[in-house]
């Protein structure tokens, strides 16, 4: 069982593995369509946005946490 820190880096690392795919494909196919090396160019495209998301995530979550509780009464 994790601790309520090590859920919270769990799933940031999670979120931003499930978004990195989903958005590499749409842009991947968007980009250069469908066509036969398309796993290729997709998982090439997930590793640079993988990359390029997790630090990113873990400097912007903090953040927009803050934001939105300040935003929602108590």
């Amino acid at each position: 069982v994790l601790s309520r820190k090590g859920g919270n880096i769990l799933f940031v690392f999670l979120m931003v593995l499930a978004m990195s795919l989903i958005m590499s494909l749409a842009m991947t196919v968007v980009n250069t369509g469908v066509r036969g090396d398309l796993i290729g160019r997709w998982m090439r495209g997930f590793v640079i946005a993988f990359l390029v998301a997790l630090p990113t995530a873990f400097i912007v979550v903090p953040l927009m946490r803050r934001l939105a509780d300040a935003c929602v009464s108590r």
